[in-house]
């Protein structure tokens, strides 16, 4: 238990985990109100969007910018952002073909 424990707390896994809970309350106002009050619905449903898609998107740029140095593949802050900028940019472009490979 307590190698688990100094894992959580070396590897800091718990970062920015407020921003999960709040988005899932949001979605969950969002589809309480239901269709009665559309533009509070939508309001809701972004905010939840917005929260859940931070803590996702920081944990994505933590494993893709804030390694690199780790591997000593990047020896400065602006090259490992334009390595993670580069590494992003790579899965935009796929996750794009595949939905255009999807309308065909």
């Amino acid at each position: 238990m307590r190698s688990i424990i100094r894992n959580i707390e070396d590897h800091k896994l718990f970062r920015m985990i407020g921003w999960l809970p709040v988005g899932v309350v949001f979605y969950a106002i969002s589809v309480a109100l239901g269709t009665d009050h559309p533009q509070w619905q939508t309001l809701f449903w972004k905010l939840g969007h917005a929260c859940t898609f931070s803590w996702v998107g920081y944990w994505v740029a933590r494993q893709t910018i804030g390694r690199l140095d780790i591997d000593g593949r990047i020896d400065t802050m602006p090259e490992a952002i334009l390595f993670g900028c580069g590494i992003i940019g790579r899965a935009i472009i796929v996750a794009y073909a595949f939905d255009v490979a999807r309308g065909l």
